[in-house]
């Protein structure tokens, strides 16, 4: 893959539509930054797009994928058919454009390289307009074990379109389960939505919040709160803020199981984690939430389940709980154990006053509140004095605690 460096941005047909204006936007960056690895560029329309350099492209065989090949330096899909035969009810959540980055010095590069890409993506759009589509997630991936144009040649050069099967979700109407999820169905698809919008609310307030962890309770009562996260990341997936989706029942519904002890601090289960870029497997995974357990009892396991997603996807920049105003946590003994500050999204806190808990858990960890109506934000300093209201409650928060204050 080359690049003339001379001809820059000036060639771009202004007749193409927003991904492939974006891709271009992405690769004249990616010259003039001269590519370190793994650059993620803001672009006109906030879409993120990637790029990152491996040595050589491989083909991970648990995917499923489509591989449209091309030669060195050309735009002719070689197997047009290998994508026409893929059967039509598909779900396409990532596409990567796979080139060889030689010369790896980019002065010394010759060849028209926003042509080649241009061309690349009308070939590829042309094979299937439904492709174009900002809601994908788009890669640049460049080969850089290639010392010669020879070996340059040698290597994988194509487009790799990596999809799910598209399976119609329908509700299992038979039993309570299944009228819930037509519900959870419902409001993920925009058709109906709860009068308690809190959730929405506070995405929409937090557009600083990037490459979260979001912990939600999955019990009975929190199907419409959390459901409207899942109707907010479908419109903003193309923005890439969640990088992973935790729930929790609670344990399994192990109350109602013969265990009377199973639901102990840190150990009482009940939590799933999501596929974010498949709707489809996040209509699985909530269901199999939901039929596992629907909690049982008041208490939850909010503090498990943040040092479980946190255990495992320790790189994400901000940990988001969705947590009931009604259901504390069970497991508050487990506080120290976080180290990141949570933010926490209060639901059913109006006209009920927040709970403590909650409160004491934003305040320790230097996270925040929100409600409907506000949004607390806390420094990490427990020792300073804070008097904050929510509502038409008052609270002091001062030598590691929250309290609420009584008004004469």
């Amino acid at each position: 893959m080359y690049c003339n460096k001379s001809r820059g941005y000036q060639r771009l047909n202004t007749h193409l539509t927003t991904p492939v204006v974006l891709l271009f936007y992405c690769v004249w960056a990616l010259s003039a930054l001269k590519a370190q690895s793994l650059q993620k560029i803001q672009f006109p329309f906030d879409l993120p797009f990637t790029i990152e350099e491996t040595p050589y492209y491989t083909f991970n065989p648990l995917d499923r994928q489509t591989s449209l090949r091309m030669s060195y330096a050309k735009s002719e899909i070689l197997n047009p058919e290998a994508w026409k035969n893929v059967n039509q009810e598909k779900e396409v959540y990532e596409i990567q454009l796979v080139y060889t980055k030689y010369p790896r010095d980019f002065d010394k590069w010759l060849t028209d390289y926003d042509w080649l890409l241009e061309s690349r993506l009308n070939e590829l759009f042309k094979l299937d307009p439904s492709l174009n589509n900002p809601g994908i997630r788009w890669r640049i991936i460049l080969q850089t074990k290639c010392s010669d144009a020879e070996t340059a040649k040698e290597m994988y050069h194509g487009i790799v379109i990596k999809y799910k099967p598209r399976k119609a979700w329908t509700a299992k109407i038979r039993d309570g389960y299944g009228k819930q999820m037509e519900l959870v169905h419902r409001i993920v698809e925009g058709d109906t939505m709860p009068t308690d919008t809190v959730v929405l609310r506070a995405f929409n307030r937090k557009q600083d919040w990037k490459k979260m962890l979001v912990i939600m309770d999955w019990t009975g009562s929190m199907y419409e709160y959390s459901s409207q996260l899942v109707y907010w990341h479908k419109q903003n997936i193309a923005r890439d803020l969640i990088k992973h989706m935790v729930l929790f029942n609670d344990g399994d519904d192990n109350k109602y199981k013969g265990q009377a002890r199973a639901k102990t601090v840190g150990k009482t289960g009940g939590i799933y984690s999501m596929d974010v870029y498949s709707l489809d497997n996040m209509y699985q995974t909530l269901e199999k939430a939901m039929r596992a357990g629907n909690g049982g009892d008041a208490p939850e396991n909010n503090l498990e389940a943040i040092l479980k997603g946190l255990k495992f996807y320790s790189y994400c920049e901000e940990v988001v709980l969705i947590a009931d105003n009604k259901a504390p946590p069970r497991d508050m003994a487990l506080i120290k154990k976080i180290k990141r500050p949570v933010h926490i999204i209060l639901c059913g806190a109006n006209p009920a006053p927040p709970d403590l808990s909650y409160l004491n858990i934003a305040y320790l960890t230097g996270g925040s509140i929100s409600t409907m109506q506000e949004e607390i934000r806390f420094t990490g300093n427990t020792q300073e004095t804070i008097r904050f209201t929510i509502g038409k409650y008052q609270f002091t928060a001062a030598n590691g605690e929250v309290k609420r204050d009584v008004v004469p």
